[in-house]
């Protein structure tokens, strides 16, 4: 029994320097610790100084993002209003040269084309045709004089089609007044037109009249 307990304040003891040991190590270790830092200041200062020019450049970097985004936004709309006009007028020029490039045209054998004739005879007749590239439907010729005193016609004055085929026609100017008033030089012109599209088909026909 007494060995015992000999045996237990011999391990109290022991535990009792040991942790007074650990104590003392530990503050040391911890001084140490400090006066290292302490006696570095330069050391601590550079690392400080670093995070800050670390985060002086982060917002630096961030004030020069939003100052170039800035303008970028604001002219935002407007960029996309001027690119929306500039397909549009780009669409438009597409469609107009793909129409005039489309669009028939017309090519008369004689023009320009004279009819001459007696005052007396009060009628003159000459005849021509025409033919259309590229082909079209639904033609309509219209002649007229540039004087009441003749009276210019043209027939037949319509057609179904119009090709490279010719179309021959036929054109009448005739006195309009008695024949000492109706001698003279008239001039007219036959126009091909297109009722279904509302337009005429290049090109004219001049005529030339001669009363004599």
């Amino acid at each position: 029994m007494v060995n015992n307990t000999r045996a237990s304040d011999v391990t109290g003891v022991l535990f009792l320097c040991f942790q007074r040991t650990w104590q003392y190590h530990q503050a040391t270790f911890y001084s140490s610790l400090e006066r290292a830092i302490s006696g570095y200041p330069k050391t601590a200062e550079t690392v400080e100084i670093r995070l800050r020019t670390g985060q002086l450049l982060n917002s630096k970097e961030s004030t020069t993002r939003a100052a170039m985004s800035s303008p970028i936004r604001r002219y935002l709309p407007h960029l996309l209003v001027g690119l929306s006009i500039s397909l549009i007028m780009v669409g438009a020029y597409a469609a107009v040269g793909f129409a005039t490039t489309s669009q028939p045209k017309a090519t008369w054998a004689v023009n320009p084309v004279t009819i001459t004739f007696p005052a007396t005879a009060g009628t003159g007749t000459k005849g021509d045709s025409f033919t259309c590239s590229p082909s079209t439907s639904g033609i309509t010729l219209i002649a007229k004089a540039s004087t009441s005193n003749v009276d210019l016609s043209v027939g037949p004055s319509s057609f179904a089609s119009c090709s490279s085929s010719p179309d021959a026609v036929t054109l009448t100017a005739h006195c309009l007044v008695p024949a000492a008033q109706c001698r003279g030089t008239y001039s007219g012109l036959v126009q091909i037109r297109q009722p279904a599209n509302y337009r005429n088909i290049p090109a004219n026909l001049a005529v030339t009249i001669v009363v004599t």
